[in-house]
């Protein structure tokens, strides 16, 4: 860990947010070579903690720039809309704690919602499906326009694949906890009343 401090980390810590992009750049690198490794070791979620410290947005701080967003979506293995790590992987658990608190800073941004998507239908699925739920519904909540939101970039469809993933892995234990059951209808509701095919469909099933 002591040189890994001294040659990475001290220095792409310094260099924040100026060189975003490098950050970035790094943190790909540790998603793709070493938070696949089996298992998972001590020292590199001690790296990707204390990387994570720095990167993720303090509560009270203006929307992030799109090279600083690029960092933060990598927290949640999500690159641009898509997944960077896909649901075989069963880490997520260790990181809840950093979860948790990227979606109460940054959850409530269109662009943060659909990586959202992106991490529950994939990386995140090793979760219990009442908190993803939970997740989504809290950061859409504070989206103004939400009608909006779900026009573009086909949030709608993914947010339909994001539920359609949730109750075909989860659905027992949807039903067993009413809170998450709820959520999970009234997002389908939602996208519903916006005219989001299959929607309708999901509804019919609960």
């Amino acid at each position: 860990m002591d040189d890994v401090e001294a040659h990475i980390l001290a220095p792409l810590r310094a260099s924040w947010p100026a060189a975003a992009a490098v950050t970035a750049s790094v943190l790909a690198g540790y998603t793709r070579y070493r938070l696949t490794g089996d298992p998972l070791t001590a020292a590199t979620e001690r790296e990707w903690r204390a990387i994570a410290d720095w990167v993720l947005p303090a509560a009270a701080c203006p929307e992030p720039d799109r090279e600083i967003q690029e960092a933060v979506l990598l927290l949640i293995h999500v690159r641009g809309r898509h997944a960077f790590l896909n649901n075989l992987w069963d880490g997520a658990p260790v990181f809840l704690d950093l979860y948790e608190r990227w979606v109460e800073r940054l959850g409530h941004y269109p662009w943060a919602f659909r990586a959202l998507l992106a991490f529950a239908t994939e990386p995140g699925s090793h979760l219990d499906a009442w908190r993803l739920l939970e997740w989504l519904t809290v950061s859409l909540a504070k989206i103004a326009d939400r009608e909006r939101l779900w026009r573009e970039e086909e949030t709608g469809s993914s947010a339909v694949t994001a539920l359609t993933s949730l109750w075909r892995r989860a659905e027992a234990a949807i039903r067993r906890e009413p809170a998450a059951l709820r959520r999970y209808a009234d997002l389908l509701d939602e996208l519903k009343r916006v005219g989001v095919p299959l929607a309708e469909q999901l509804l019919a099933e609960i």
